[in-house]
């Protein structure tokens, strides 16, 4: 309590100083939409009044000035000069509470919602801009984050997403140091958690829920020369998983991407097709015009569970449901042929989903916030 009393004091005594930091938050650190701006930012020599300064939680970034948010009162202490003194609040996953009225704090959200998940995360009242990707996302972003009226929502294309629209020079075979012919990304949504929450499905991962169907879907992707790479959410506990040592069944995390040095979604633009299920990455990638095919095995529970804020047989008609082993193993089959089922239905649901289908999100948003600081 006395520490808390000590912190409020000292944020409330700094906030009076002039302001000269733009805070920045991920999670994980330095990464998704608030890295795409960054990177922007710096590349161009934007906002050179004020400093860019990370909120980070697990480590420091070499090239950047970082602020590691642990607990011990020392990094509160620095924590909070940062936060009183930044003019801009810009955040992508946990919010940042502004700390007087002078700051300006934009929400760059972590997906769009489709998913029913009121009450599980909240937006400040004090929150002034949202982004969204479409005008089809705003209500079920208003409920799912239980917005003010003050929140402005502002369509600007995800920053992120500029990865998915850019050629880069990467050799997928060296990343992944394998040989294949076609690259699947499995990206699935979130469903037991290692913390303690409340479970959104009774399967861990659907489909390969057990070693025989994951042996058997190994086995074909070999066949056909496909590498399937299985990227958990950082959230769920697939160590089952990782105890079979399959060939052609790869599970990569964060820590992956940094040690190759690259971004999530410059990766996931190498790929041939997306796998995934109720998760906003479907959205994204309908950018790339490749097959995607959604893991539908619980679909029925995760419906009268979680439940979906918008009509899933409507979003969701760009992708092959997959409801089993013998779905899966006929969607590799046409992955490996090349072959492409659903390019009109996905073409509809990008259009309705994307406003923006360019790679110059970054450019948008960092370009808005410069705006604000320069009429502030």
């Amino acid at each position: 309590m006395i520490k808390r009393i000590i912190l409020k004091v000292f944020r409330t005594v700094v906030s009076l100083f002039p302001k000269k930091y733009i805070l920045m938050e991920s999670v994980p650190d330095y990464a998704d939409n608030t890295l795409a701006v960054y990177n922007y930012m710096i590349e161009k020599k934007l906002c050179k009044d004020l400093e860019l300064v990370w909120r980070a939680y697990k480590k420091t970034k070499k090239d950047a000035r970082s602020v590691l948010l642990d607990k011990t009162f020392v990094s509160g202490l620095r924590y909070n000069y940062f936060l009183a003194r930044s003019k801009i609040l810009v955040f992508c996953n946990n919010t940042i509470s502004k700390t007087d009225k002078k700051q300006i704090s934009i929400f760059l959200c972590h997906g769009s919602k489709s998913k029913m998940t009121r009450g599980s995360y909240e937006a400040p009242k004090d929150l002034d801009y949202i982004l969204v990707q479409a005008d089809m996302f705003k209500e079920a972003t208003k409920y799912g984050y239980n917005l003010s009226e003050k929140t402005q929502m502002i369509t600007l294309g995800y920053p992120r997403n500029d990865d998915l629209l850019i050629e880069h020079n990467i050799d997928r075979n060296k990343v992944f140091n394998k040989e294949f012919k076609k690259l699947i990304i499995w990206y699935p949504t979130f469903r037991q958690p290692k913390n303690g929450q409340k479970n959104v499905s009774s399967l861990t991962l659907p489909v390969i829920h057990d070693e025989e169907a994951a042996k058997v879907i190994n086995e074909k992707a070999k066949e056909l020369g496909i590498l399937i790479a299985l990227k958990p959410h950082f959230a769920q506990n697939t160590d089952f998983i990782k105890n079979n040592n399959l060939s052609n069944i790869v599970i990569f995390d964060d820590d992956f991407l940094v040690n190759n040095n690259i971004r999530s979604y410059q990766l996931l633009s190498l790929s041939d097709s997306l796998l995934t299920d109720y998760s906003s990455v479907y959205y994204d990638y309908l950018l790339c015009d490749k097959p995607i095919g959604l893991i539908w095995e619980d679909y029925d529970e995760y419906k009268k569970g979680q439940g979906f804020a918008l009509d899933p047989d409507v979003v969701y008609s760009g992708g092959e449901k997959i409801f089993n082993v013998e779905d899966f193993c006929a969607y590799l089959e046409r992955i490996a042929k090349g072959e492409d089922i659903l390019k009109e239905e996905r073409t509809k649901i990008k259009n309705l989903s994307n406003v923006y289908q360019d790679a110059n999100s970054s450019k948008r948003v960092a370009e808005f916030i410069v705006n604000l600081i320069e009429s502030n």
